[in-house]
């Protein structure tokens, strides 16, 4: 990936919902930084991208809800804006224990953590494979804790798929986690209410297939 983009300094909470699924809006976002690159690092704005960037690392570790979840979203917002990847390098571990612990916390802040997982494995890919393990192990926990909401489960679901594909090269763990997926999809009865995370489940396994 090449050096990052420069985006607005002021970063602003996306919205909890779209009708774009995550798959779509990693495709868009992803075009949208390549075509943002260019602006000297050593520029002001780079400088103050790199501030927010680390408070809001440090901030979602907060001992408090709304801190954490604010931080969270945040940096959904500026992975989607900007290619930081070597910037996160000397963060990598305190973020993914960080991110594993909220995972586990409110359902809101499981969503978001969610979020920021998929996101960091597009930043980092295989510089991030060893510190992404367990929060994956974790996200298959999640994605198959029938006492979670399905809107939890569904953005677990996603984040295995895109993390996994992104951040994961031992066959072994990959077959793991495509096996998971496979159980998720294929295990949904047809009487079910809802297809959330029967197509969550159905379209992680299929991009996890092309590993």
């Amino acid at each position: 990936m090449g050096r990052r983009g420069k985006s607005k300094l002021e970063v602003p909470l996306p919205a909890r919902e779209s009708d774009v699924s995550d798959m779509d809006s990693v495709a868009i976002s992803s075009v949208a930084a390549d075509q943002d690159l260019g602006s000297d690092d050593e520029t002001p704005m780079a400088l103050h991208l790199i501030d927010i960037l680390a408070e809001n690392v440090e901030n979602i570790s907060d001992k408090r809800n709304n801190t954490r979840v604010k931080a969270m979203a945040n940096l959904v917002a500026i992975f989607q804006k900007s290619i930081v990847d070597e910037d996160l390098e000397k963060w990598k571990g305190s973020i993914c224990d960080a991110l594993d612990k909220n995972l586990r916390r409110t359902d809101d802040e499981s969503i978001l953590a969610c979020s920021v997982i998929g996101l960091l494995a597009i930043q980092k890919a295989f510089d991030i494979e060893e510190e992404m393990h367990p929060l994956l192990q974790t996200l298959v926990t999640l994605c198959n804790d029938y006492s979670k909401p399905e809107a939890v489960r569904s953005k677990a679901v996603h984040a295995l798929g895109i993390a996994s594909f992104f951040s994961s090269d031992q066959p072994a763990a990959i077959q793991t986690y495509l096996s998971s997926l496979y159980n998720i999809w294929s295990s949904t009865k047809s009487s079910a209410t809802s297809s959330v995370l029967f197509c969550s489940a159905l379209e992680s396994w299929t991009l996890l297939l092309h590993r």
